[in-house]
């Protein structure tokens, strides 16, 4: 996994979500916990500003594949290949790509628009 700061992450996610809308990629937009703020997040302000029209799925799964209106919302693009990016990489995304190649997709993954949650092990080892 790449090591970026928060403001790569930004940047990167921005410019993907820019190319996709330019490329008129049909784009599914997913979020875990709308109502406790998450859209409000600057990550997500980023995507929302390029998709203004697009309203993302709030789903109460761990993997986005698992909420079958996700798969719904992809299965609607009619597209086979699918491109990734997401927050806790290692848990959500991991879980939401493997769903998606068992079911036949062909999935990339954009591991410079990704991050994943510091583990206990990290945080416990830093200074305090």
């Amino acid at each position: 996994m790449l090591q970026l700061d928060g403001n790569a992450l930004l940047d990167n996610v921005a410019m993907l979500a820019r190319a996709a809308k330019l490329l008129e990629v049909p784009t599914v937009l997913t979020t875990v916990g709308a109502q406790g703020g998450a859209l409000a997040d600057p990550i997500f302000t980023r995507i929302s500003d390029v998709f203004p029209d697009v309203t993302p799925i709030d789903r109460t799964t761990t993997a986005a594949w698992s909420d079958p209106n996700v798969k719904a919302a992809v299965e609607a693009t009619g597209r086979r290949k699918l491109i990734m990016a997401g927050l806790s990489t290692e848990v959500c995304l991991a879980q939401t790509v493997l769903g998606a190649l068992k079911d036949g997709y062909e999935v990339y993954f954009a591991s410079d628009c990704s991050a994943a949650s510091p583990s206990r092990a990290t945080r416990a080892a830093r200074p305090a």
